[in-house]
């Protein structure tokens, strides 16, 4: 077992696509993300935002045995299909506690107890993540298929001030937030208890805009929705970015839906040319 993990530790020191950060880096690099994102300027200035993250303890650390960080990230990098593994260097950063995400540049925050996950888990979860990275790299590609496969697009519209108020802000989708469905339906995940946020507990909303500035919503999914994306979980459907993350990322319960398919077959299947 030793010499196993002595062996990826060389691998990703010539590897130069993939680093593990320690925890001094990774405060420096929690400083650049937020440059480029202000994700955490955004949780403070939302009431519900700032109650979650605050419970989560997200401030970085070392990896209790950075060797095994190193080996697990590289042995999780190379079974990432080659059409969709990023080009940018992939910095791995750990914080105490909390979900996992991506934030741009190219950052992956794991909470440490990732690292006590089982392989498959933790490579599920690796992969998962390196699409969004992947999302963030070839935007206009993945913006492109949404509208053609799925018949989503961007939204740039007004959310009202009661579901903004409960909207569950997300790094992996920040950029652009909103997309609309059938040029009717923004899914938009909110918190179940506003007052008493947690980033694990929250609902999916299908908000129906109207260029009157009186905007509807429903929390039953739409007519054709579960027919065409077989699922209706909310931190799954919030964004058509989530959804392909899980499509591609879960083996262990494959998604067996028109969007699944139609997802694989484009990007498990070309070269992305």
């Amino acid at each position: 077992m030793g010499n196993t993990i002595s062996d990826n530790v060389n691998a990703v020191k010539q590897y130069v696509g993939l680093e593990v950060l320690t925890m001094k880096d990774a405060y420096d690099q929690m400083a650049i993300n937020e440059t480029e994102d202000k994700y955490l300027k955004g949780c403070m200035e939302s009431e519900a935002n700032s109650i979650a993250i605050r419970n989560e303890h997200m401030m970085p650390c070392d990896p209790f045995t950075r060797e095994q960080a190193l080996a697990m990230s590289t042995t999780a990098l190379a079974a990432v299909p080659e059409s969709l593994k990023p080009t940018n260097t992939i910095k791995i950063a750990f914080f105490e506690k909390g979900l996992p995400h991506t934030r741009p540049p190219a950052t992956i925050w794991f909470p440490e107890s990732a690292l006590r996950a089982n392989k498959m888990q933790f490579n599920e979860t690796f992969l998962h993540e390196c699409i969004h990275l992947h999302q963030r790299e070839h935007e206009d590609r993945w913006r492109k298929f949404y509208e053609d496969a799925w018949d989503f697009k961007p939204w740039q519209g007004k959310i009202p001030k009661d579901i903004e108020r409960r909207r569950r802000l997300n790094p992996d989708t920040i950029r652009q937030p909103f997309y609309i469905w059938r040029n009717k339906w923004v899914p938009i995940a909110v918190y179940s208890k506003p007052d008493a946020a947690n980033l694990r507990e929250v609902r999916l909303i299908f908000l129906r805009p109207s260029t009157e500035g009186n905007s509807g919503w429903d929390s039953v999914c739409p007519e054709g929705w579960l027919e065409f994306f077989g699922t209706q979980e909310p931190s799954i459907c919030e964004h058509p970015h989530e959804m392909a993350a899980y499509f591609l990322s879960d083996n262990e319960n494959p998604f067996d839906s028109e969007a699944a398919r139609l997802l694989r077959k484009k990007f498990l299947m070309s070269n992305l040319q």
